[in-house]
Formats: C-alpha cells, sequence, structure tokens
C-alpha cells in the first residue's frame, strides 16, 4: 500500500516516524526497508507487545519506541521535547488509531512542525472498522477526517 510513495526513500539516509506501533513488527520491517535510515521512531498505546511500561524505550542506537495516546496533547509534546525541537521526519505514518477526530488532531499537531518540506505522510482511515461502533459514532466523521487532511496538506491534482 506504501510502495511507490516510499519507492524514492528507500536508499536514503531516512527518519521516519510510526504512530500506532503494535506489536513492533513493523519497527523491524521498517529497519530492512530502509537499511540507511538514521532514525525510526515508534508511537504505540494499549496493549500491544511493543508498548513498554515507561514512556521512552530506545531500542538501538537509531530506534526509539514511546508510549502514549496519539489523541493527548502532553505525550506529543513530551516527544517533541524529548526528540528535539529540530527533528524532522521524512516519513510519517499514522497507523494508530481509528477514530477520526484523533488522526485529525495528529494530522493538525504534528504536520506543520514534525515533516520535512517535501516529506511524506500517510494516515489510514479504516472503513472496514467503522462497523465495530454505531453507526451514529462515526456519521460525517469520515469526510471530516479527509477534509482536515485536504486543509492541511498541499494536494497535487
Amino acid at each position: 500500500m506504501y510502495g511507490p510513495f516510499l519507492a524514492p526513500y528507500l536508499d536514503r539516509p531516512v527518519n521516519l516516524l510510526e504512530i500506532g506501533v503494535f506489536d513492533g513488527a513493523s519497527l523491524s520491517l521498517w529497519q530492512r526497508l530502509f537499511p540507511n535510515h538514521e532514525k525510526i521512531v515508534g508511537l504505540g498505546y494499549g496493549i500491544g507487545g511493543a508498548v513498554a511500561t515507561g514512556f521512552k524505550t530506545v531500542v538501538s542506537e537509531t530506534q526509539v519506541l514511546y508510549t502514549g495516546d496519539q489523541s493527548d496533547a502532553e505525550v506529543l509534546r513530551k516527544m517533541r521535547e524529548d526528540l528535539g525541537e529540530e527533528e524532522r521526519f521524512d516519513v510519517i505514518i499514522d497507523d494508530g488509531s481509528q477514530v477520526p477526530w484523533h488522526q485529525i488532531f495528529t494530522l493538525e499537531t504534528i504536520f506543520d512542525t514534525w515533516l520535512k518540506p517535501g516529506g511524506y505522510t500517510s494516515s489510514r482511515t479504516s472503513r472496514r472498522r467503522i462497523g465495530l461502533l454505531p453507526r451514529r459514532t462515526y456519521t460525517g466523521m469520515i469526510s471530516s477526517t479527509l477534509e482536515s487532511a485536504r486543509r492541511a496538506v498541499p494536494w497535487r491534482s
């Protein structure tokens, strides 16, 4: 799903942030996919195996895992402070919460200050999971998520 968008970064020294590292398998995938990576950062929350007991876990010299809720402004502020205000990512993948307002909040909070100019970001809006909650919970939210993305990201035709 990400292949064509990530291809330009494969041989570059990339900084990557993934939100939603459930069991940590994707962090290993990113490490193999981007052998020249500078830094791979993950944010996990909930019951996944990659979720640590503390706020920050240094996995290796180039991999860091944070634990927290992506819709919590304090968690994102602490991450930003720990990473350094100047830290920017070539690739940001939001594969975390499926709750549309969480995705909107995350996009609006990190897009301008965490993504490098010309970088790639992806936020997965999962329609297949909508059926798990009452329909009224999501009425209009999917389009709101997409509209928020359109406002934040300069679109190409």
